[in-house]
């Protein structure tokens, strides 16, 4: 008998079963698929989700700038008293 995971699609994927190519995994459902070097790969470089390892729900990614806090609060200024001569 072969084993078996239950993955979910990262957030805006979706990816084909390996027996059905015409068929997605997508975000929005839990869906078990055996555990193959097929799967196995798209969990590695992250399109699945095992999801019977993750309890939480998987995050929004939202558009935010990639500068840490630190450097944010840092604005370029010129130094006072220089007129740019």
């Amino acid at each position: 008998m072969t084993q078996t995971i239950n993955v979910i699609a990262a957030v805006g994927v979706d990816v084909p079963l390996h027996d059905d190519p015409k068929r997605y995994i997508t975000d929005g459902a839990i869906v078990p698929v055996p555990d193959n070097a097929y799967y196995r790969r798209c969990l590695a470089c992250g399109d699945l989700l095992r999801k019977d390892l993750v309890n939480d729900p998987v995050p929004e990614v939202t558009a935010q700038s990639s500068l840490p806090a630190a450097a944010k609060s840092k604005e370029k200024t010129k130094p006072e008293g220089t007129d740019g001569q």
